[in-house]
């Protein structure tokens, strides 16, 4: 059983080392389509013309799927996904994909540094930048509730993480379409990839970056990039027992932990962050971290944050889902795994 506390709005949390999980054995396929290529990316949408599920996938492209009532064989009515639109705006496959707040556009990257940004409404490709990363491209979020403004991260070792204004329209140039880019320090990160980052629900300037060397670490975008900082706010090792941030807030290469493949702000209460380790000594795991607990050190820099949840799968963990109404975490792995963590 799960011990329940409160977090800073007197939410009650509960937490243990293993959270309360659903049998999820009853879960039945409602319907399904065929795919061409690997899906690499799925996002629910809702609007006027019914519910739908967006997908990208190896071969380059989108798809908006809408969910449509259909007569069964025996008279029962059915379900099924109904191809709308398909968008190709990749040359090369996709390795991210991430809906606008108003849930209309969508923004993609692929393997090559593309990045492209299309409207589902109009099924129109509204703006492409073949090499928006010259070495590839693993993670993209619009910032907030911008549907212009884009942050992707990727493998080049500086420069890991971009801020993107494509307001300039898709004719310009990457340069004038690009905000500005905020460089990180290989003595920070180690110049090891960026495979994932969040941007924090309530303050876009927030924006959280996970690495393969198992870092996690926190940027404010209104510091700008100088020579002395990238806008570093804090960095952690990335393991079950974290030790004092690296350099108390942009410092000295430390070795990292275990590679962050998937990274979450709490929707409703983000003191509180969700990450998925790879294949490790420990196995894959989802943590649920803590940072409201957080005190100061010594030096003045954050204490450590405390691990509330570890969930344990049998491959590396591919999504992360949350759902608001019942307060509920779906973790998906690799080779079909789902566990649910309740009332979180």
């Amino acid at each position: 059983k799960g011990k329940k506390k409160n977090d800073d709005d007197g939410h009650a949390i509960k937490t243990s080392s293993e959270p309360t999980q659903d049998n999820v054995s009853s879960i039945e396929n409602i319907c399904s389509t065929s795919v061409k290529g690997c899906v690499t990316g799925l996002e629910a949408v809702c609007s006027s013309a019914g519910a739908g599920l967006v997908t990208s996938n190896s071969n380059g492209q989108l798809g908006l799927y809408q969910v449509k009532l259909a007569q069964g064989t025996e008279g029962e009515p059915s379900v099924k996904l109904q191809s709308a639109v398909t968008l190709a705006p990749h040359a090369e496959g996709v390795t991210d994909l991430h809906l606008s707040a108003d849930r209309m556009g969508a923004a993609s990257v692929d393997e090559g540094g593309g990045l492209a940004l299309s409207c589902l409404h109009s099924g129109r490709v509204l703006s492409t930048t073949a090499n928006a990363d010259p070495v590839g491209l693993n993670a993209v979020r619009f910032r907030g509730a911008s549907s212009q403004e884009v942050l992707t991260a990727g493998c080049a070792p500086r420069g890991q993480l971009k801020l993107w204004d494509l307001r300039a329209g898709a004719q310009s140039t990457p340069e004038a379409q690009s905000g500005p880019v905020i460089a990180l320090s290989d003595a920070v990160l180690g110049g090891s990839p960026a495979r994932c980052l969040a941007v924090h629900p309530a303050r876009p300037e927030i924006v959280a970056l996970g690495t393969d060397g198992g870092k996690l670490a926190f940027f404010d975008l209104r510091k700008p990039p100088t020579g002395k900082s990238s806008g570093l706010v804090t960095c952690w090792p990335h393991r079950v027992q974290p030790e004092p941030p690296l350099g108390g807030g942009g410092g000295g290469a430390e070795a990292g932990g275990d590679p962050v493949v998937q990274l979450m702000f709490h929707p409703l209460r983000a003191n509180y962050i969700f990450t998925a380790a790879s294949s490790t000594a420990s196995g894959p795991h989802t943590f649920l971290w803590d940072f409201s607990s957080q005190k100061l050190d010594q030096e003045g820099a954050p204490g450590s944050p405390s691990i509330d949840a570890v969930v344990h799968l049998d491959s590396d963990v591919v999504e992360i889902f949350y759902d608001e109404p019942t307060s509920t975490v779906v973790n998906i792995s690799k080779h079909g795994m789902i566990k649910v963590m309740a009332s979180v």
